[in-house]
Protein backbone atom coordinates (compact mmCIF):
# COMPACT_ATOMS: atom_id res chain seq x y z
CA UNK A 1 0.00 0.00 0.00
CA UNK A 2 1.59 3.38 -0.83
CA UNK A 3 1.43 6.70 0.85
CA UNK A 4 -1.87 8.11 -0.83
CA UNK A 5 -4.08 4.60 0.18
CA UNK A 6 -2.84 4.79 3.81
CA UNK A 7 -3.18 8.48 3.64
CA UNK A 8 -7.17 7.86 2.13
CA UNK A 9 -7.50 5.07 4.34
CA UNK A 10 -6.68 7.25 7.66
CA UNK A 11 -9.22 10.08 6.05
CA UNK A 12 -11.65 7.56 5.57
CA UNK A 13 -11.85 6.34 8.93
CA UNK A 14 -11.29 9.48 10.20
CA UNK A 15 -14.48 10.57 8.10
CA UNK A 16 -16.68 7.29 9.42
CA UNK A 17 -16.06 8.33 13.10
CA UNK A 18 -17.22 11.32 12.41
CA UNK A 19 -20.77 10.41 10.70
CA UNK A 20 -21.30 8.14 13.57
CA UNK A 21 -20.50 11.01 16.50
CA UNK A 22 -22.92 12.82 14.38
CA UNK A 23 -25.35 10.09 14.55
CA UNK A 24 -25.02 9.65 17.77
CA UNK A 25 -25.25 13.27 19.18
CA UNK A 26 -28.11 13.95 16.59
CA UNK A 27 -29.57 16.20 14.13
CA UNK A 28 -30.03 20.00 15.53
CA UNK A 29 -30.57 23.28 14.08
CA UNK A 30 -27.86 24.33 15.65
CA UNK A 31 -24.39 23.91 14.56
CA UNK A 32 -21.20 24.19 15.96
CA UNK A 33 -19.19 26.85 14.62
CA UNK A 34 -16.31 25.72 12.79
CA UNK A 35 -12.98 26.41 15.01
CA UNK A 36 -10.48 29.26 14.12
CA UNK A 37 -7.65 27.86 11.79
CA UNK A 38 -4.32 28.99 11.26
CA UNK A 39 -1.77 27.85 8.06
CA UNK A 40 0.62 25.67 8.98
CA UNK A 41 3.08 24.80 6.55
CA UNK A 42 6.48 23.28 6.89
CA UNK A 43 8.87 20.32 6.32
CA UNK A 44 9.99 16.61 7.27
CA UNK A 45 13.26 15.81 7.57
CA UNK A 46 14.51 12.12 8.71
CA UNK A 47 17.11 11.36 11.01
CA UNK A 48 20.22 12.58 8.59
CA UNK A 49 18.31 15.55 7.96
CA UNK A 50 17.15 14.38 4.38
CA UNK A 51 13.71 15.50 3.43
CA UNK A 52 11.20 12.47 4.02
CA UNK A 53 9.81 11.57 0.60
CA UNK A 54 6.33 11.07 0.90
CA UNK A 55 3.98 9.93 3.74
CA UNK A 56 1.08 11.53 5.92
CA UNK A 57 2.41 13.68 8.71
CA UNK A 58 -0.42 13.84 11.40
CA UNK A 59 -1.09 16.69 14.27
CA UNK A 60 -3.36 15.32 17.20
CA UNK A 61 -4.62 18.91 19.42
CA UNK A 62 -4.35 18.46 22.87
CA UNK A 63 -7.08 20.12 24.11
CA UNK A 64 -9.00 18.23 21.64
CA UNK A 65 -7.79 14.66 20.64
CA UNK A 66 -10.42 13.88 18.80
CA UNK A 67 -9.56 16.76 16.42
CA UNK A 68 -7.16 15.42 13.22
CA UNK A 69 -5.39 17.55 11.58
CA UNK A 70 -2.82 16.03 8.86
CA UNK A 71 -1.40 16.32 5.68
CA UNK A 72 0.45 14.13 2.44
CA UNK A 73 4.25 14.81 2.55
CA UNK A 74 5.37 15.76 -0.84
CA UNK A 75 8.49 14.66 -2.35
CA UNK A 76 10.22 17.27 -1.21
CA UNK A 77 9.30 16.71 2.59
CA UNK A 78 6.44 19.85 2.58
CA UNK A 79 3.69 19.72 3.92
CA UNK A 80 0.40 21.95 4.00
CA UNK A 81 -2.20 20.95 7.21
CA UNK A 82 -5.57 20.84 7.12
CA UNK A 83 -8.22 19.98 9.94
CA UNK A 84 -10.79 17.60 9.91
CA UNK A 85 -14.54 19.04 11.70
CA UNK A 86 -16.42 16.83 11.97
CA UNK A 87 -17.32 16.02 7.99
CA UNK A 88 -15.52 19.42 6.99
CA UNK A 89 -12.24 19.84 5.63
CA UNK A 90 -10.72 23.00 6.83
CA UNK A 91 -7.30 24.56 5.31
CA UNK A 92 -4.55 25.12 8.42
CA UNK A 93 -4.64 23.77 11.97
CA UNK A 94 -5.89 24.65 15.45
CA UNK A 95 -3.87 26.92 18.14
CA UNK A 96 -2.35 25.20 20.90
CA UNK A 97 0.04 22.10 21.49
CA UNK A 98 -0.47 19.12 19.10
CA UNK A 99 0.85 15.80 19.02
CA UNK A 100 3.05 15.23 15.88
CA UNK A 101 3.00 11.57 14.18
CA UNK A 102 4.76 11.06 11.20
CA UNK A 103 3.59 7.88 8.99
CA UNK A 104 6.38 7.20 6.43
CA UNK A 105 5.34 5.57 2.79
CA UNK A 106 5.14 2.10 3.35
CA UNK A 107 7.44 0.25 0.90
CA UNK A 108 6.22 -3.60 0.50
CA UNK A 109 8.01 -5.67 2.15
CA UNK A 110 8.85 -3.68 5.02
CA UNK A 111 6.44 -3.35 8.33
CA UNK A 112 5.32 0.50 8.44
CA UNK A 113 7.15 2.64 11.14
CA UNK A 114 4.92 5.52 12.48
CA UNK A 115 7.36 7.66 14.00
CA UNK A 116 5.77 9.73 17.66
CA UNK A 117 7.30 13.22 18.46
CA UNK A 118 7.91 13.21 22.42
CA UNK A 119 7.72 16.86 22.08
CA UNK A 120 4.36 18.52 21.52
CA UNK A 121 4.42 21.57 18.87
CA UNK A 122 2.53 24.27 19.16
CA UNK A 123 0.59 26.12 16.89
CA UNK A 124 0.20 29.85 17.24
CA UNK A 125 -2.53 31.93 16.30
CA UNK A 126 -0.68 33.06 13.17
CA UNK A 127 1.31 31.79 9.91
CA UNK A 128 3.48 28.46 11.05
CA UNK A 129 6.14 27.01 10.01
CA UNK A 130 7.86 24.01 11.28
CA UNK A 131 10.59 21.83 10.18
CA UNK A 132 10.03 18.40 11.84
CA UNK A 133 12.79 16.12 11.89
CA UNK A 134 12.36 12.41 12.92
CA UNK A 135 14.57 11.22 15.61
CA UNK A 136 17.20 8.61 15.81
CA UNK A 137 15.99 4.91 16.71
CA UNK A 138 16.61 4.37 19.94
CA UNK A 139 19.44 1.93 20.78
CA UNK A 140 18.23 -1.28 22.82
CA UNK A 141 20.41 -2.20 25.81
Amino acid sequence: MNSVALFWRVLSSIMLAGFLLLGLTGCSNQRTPFPATYPVKGKVANKDGLPVNGGVIEFRASSDPATTMMSNIQADGSFELFTIFGIEKLSGGIAGPSQVTIHPPIIPGTAPSSHVLMKLVTIEPQDNYFTIQIPPERQSQ
